[in-house]
């Protein structure tokens, strides 16, 4: 009751109070973009808001199997919100979070770090990852279950826009050249050798999340 949400990582505060079972990865690093806030700047709001907002929200990969999996939490548990925390900052999470089904009046997305919420209730699924296994930024070992429901969620989200899956080819390729770090260096060279075998080559981030998920589980190789 009367909590409070703030910033883009959707840091959770107690009165002066951080709630240690959800620090990401038990990493004290991600209070460093606390500030404090006005009273006088503090949005109160009614009914229950509901986070899923957390370090590395930023990440395709961290969105899809963390912040979803704590959507998935809430929806395993039949827990209802009228309003839901989480940066929709890149085109990838409102894709996503439409595939979810989730209504975009309900979404509180933060811009910056001075945002701060205060709710009658505020609703806290736990992290669905929360070890360190000594990784630089983070463990990354998200719950199997949480993971498998999201899966299954966007799937079907995706086959609801009647994709035509027959434009896509059973060996895919995978280019990284669309990304902005982890390249292949001699992509180009090692495209050659699948080539021949019938492989086609695409960058994912020139097709919708649902085109991705279609893409890929029409794939045989």
């Amino acid at each position: 009751p009367n909590g409070r949400v703030q910033g883009i990582c959707g840091n959770v505060l107690l009165g002066n109070d951080f709630i240690k079972e959800l620090l990401w990865a038990g990493k004290f690093e991600s209070l460093s973009s606390v500030v404090i806030v006005p009273e006088s700047k503090v949005i109160k709001t009614h009914g229950k808001v509901a986070v899923i907002a957390q370090p590395a929200c930023d990440s395709y990969c961290h969105f899809m199997h963390e912040l979803l999996g704590r959507l998935a939490l809430l929806e395993m548990q039949g827990m209802e919100y009228d309003y839901l925390y989480v940066s929709v900052s890149k085109p990838f999470m409102q894709e996503m979070l439409e595939l979810w089904g989730v209504d975009v009046r309900k979404i509180i997305s933060p811009t910056q770090n001075n945002c701060c919420i205060q709710a009658e209730t505020l609703i806290l699924p736990s992290l669905v990852l929360n070890s360190n296994i000594g990784f630089v930024n983070a463990g990354f070992r998200p719950h199997p279950q949480t993971s498998e429901y999201v899966k299954n969620k966007l799937f079907q989200g995706a086959l609801r826009q009647n994709i035509d899956v027959s434009r896509f080819s059973k060996k895919v390729f995978i280019s990284r050249k669309d990304a902005p770090q982890r390249k292949i260096i001699n992509e180009d060279q090692i495209f050659e050798l699948f080539e021949p075998y019938g492989f086609v080559s695409y960058e994912l981030g020139t097709l919708t999340v649902a085109e991705q998920i279609m893409l890929l589980t029409n794939a045989d190789i």
